[in-house]
Order: C-alpha cells, then structure tokens, then sequence
C-alpha cells in the first residue's frame, strides 16, 4: 500500500468536541490486526446480513438498499437483507426520551444481545441493523451513538438518525446518502475486528457528532485498506475499480475521483 500512501491526510488535531479529545485509543497497525485473531469470513460464514429496524420511507428504503449494493463491493462478500425487526420487539424498558431533544431512542445492548446475537444466521459472517430510529448505548450516561459494532460477537446496529432527508426535490441527497454509506461500513469493520483509525483521516476514524462524519473520508487509510483487503482476499486495484464504478453511478464525485487516481496510482 506504499504507493497510495502521499494520497492520503493524515489524522487533524481534534476540535474540543471531537472523538479522540473525548476517547484515547491506541490505534491497530496491519501487524496488530493479524495478531488479535480478528473475526474473518470463511467457506460457513461468509455473508453480510443486514436488517432494517422500525418504520423507514420509501427513500430510505431505497438508499438503504443502495447502501446493500455498496456493502457488497466494500467488502467483497455477498450480502442478504434479513427479517425486518419492529419497535414493538423492543421493550419499553430499552427505550427512553433523548436528553438533548427528548425524541425516541433505543438501547443498542439490548438489540445487539437479545435480537441479533441470539438470530445470528449460521452462514453469517456478520449481521447488521439499520434505523432511524435514535440509539443510545445502555445506561453508561452517553447521549446518542450513530453506531455500535461488538468487535467479536459479529453483531452491529447503526442510525440515520438526524442524517436529513433521503431526497431533496426528488434527487438523492448526497449528504445523507454519504453518511449512512460511511456508518454503515464503518460498524461492519468492527465486526470484523477493525479498531478505530488514529494515524490517517479514514472512514475507520471515530465520530463523536455529525460534523465530524461529515468531515471523514468514505475512504480507508493504506493501513486499514489492507486489512480489509486481507480478510476479503481482496485486490486493491479490482477493488478501487468496483468502487469507481458505484460512485460514477450515484454521483458521488469527490469520492470517485479519489478511487480513480488510487486505481491509477497502483
């Protein structure tokens, strides 16, 4: 991954309110990941399940099912749309009223242990949710999450909630559609043992606020492209190629542009 590396920022100083001035984390070089035994498909698990949670628009929907379409060329494995899960299955004692806003939200340990684990599919690699739906992380005094993975238990939940509209005018909006398309990648290197990215801005940064999502690349560093790489025994360069092709069909400009000259550089 050297030659794409002077493509690549590395990691701004972080603004009082970002991740890494709240959270210190020690990051995970290429080295560090092969020796923690990360979480890996294989010939019995090797699709992405992802499910939808709560009532979504049309819109939604479909971005959601272009985010699927992304998932895919992301991490080179097939990915099925699993049973849909419905806020009645959370109890009321998993929900409570966001102290920011006082809007609905739900307990991510609760979905994560007792509907995904417990429904993991046999041939899973990983599984995971999607909402709109607010999301906090139990009873740890956080306010809101956008996402929560389990690094070892292959379950993930993430929201758009507060992402915007799905369209504008009857077009794709690009801010929401980037974001989901980043959360949702995001939590899913997680499941497959991929800590937070503190050397380059990465999509395997951490996020503390919307701002911050925005201000990440959907992109991955060399170092965390070549874990994935390695665990979906994946070219890079057929990789970038896939990637140019979903960007150049959804008009995600920056993004494509970004892929083509790492493609030309390799």
């Amino acid at each position: 991954m050297a030659q794409i590396t002077p493509l690549h920022e590395k990691i701004k100083t972080p603004g009082p309110t970002d991740w890494l001035a709240k959270h210190e984390e020690p990051g995970q070089t290429f080295e560090e990941y092969l020796k923690c035994k990360p979480i890996l498909p294989d010939k019995k698990r090797n699709i992405i399940y992802v499910s939808i949670l709560g009532d979504i628009s049309e819109d939604e929907r479909e971005l959601i099912l272009k985010t699927v379409e992304f998932i895919e060329i992301y991490f080179n494995l097939p990915v099925k749309m699993a049973r849909e899960i419905t806020l009645e299955e959370i109890p009321e004692t998993h929900r409570r009223k966001s102290p920011v806003d006082g809007t609905l939200q739900i307990s991510t340990e609760y979905i994560m242990n007792e509907i995904l684990k417990k429904e993991l599919p046999k041939d899973a690699s990983v599984y995971t949710a999607i909402t709109k739906i607010g999301l906090w992380p139990g009873e740890d005094g956080w306010n809101f999450v956008h996402g929560m993975a389990s690094l070892y238990e292959r379950v993930a939940i993430n929201t758009f909630n507060g992402y915007g509209k799905a369209k504008e005018n009857g077009k794709i909006n690009n801010n929401f559609f980037l974001r989901i398309l980043k959360t949702s990648t995001h939590e899913i290197g997680h499941m497959f043992s991929i800590q937070h990215c503190i050397k380059y801005q990465c999509n395997m940064c951490g996020s503390n606020h919307i701002n911050e999502t925005d201000q990440k690349p959907l992109w991955l560093c060399p170092e965390c492209m070549a874990k994935v790489c390695w665990l979906t025994r994946t070219i890079p360069k057929d990789r970038y190629k896939k990637l140019m092709g979903f960007c150049q069909k959804y008009g995600l400009t920056e993004e494509y542009q970004f892929y083509k000259k790492s493609f030309d550089t390799l």
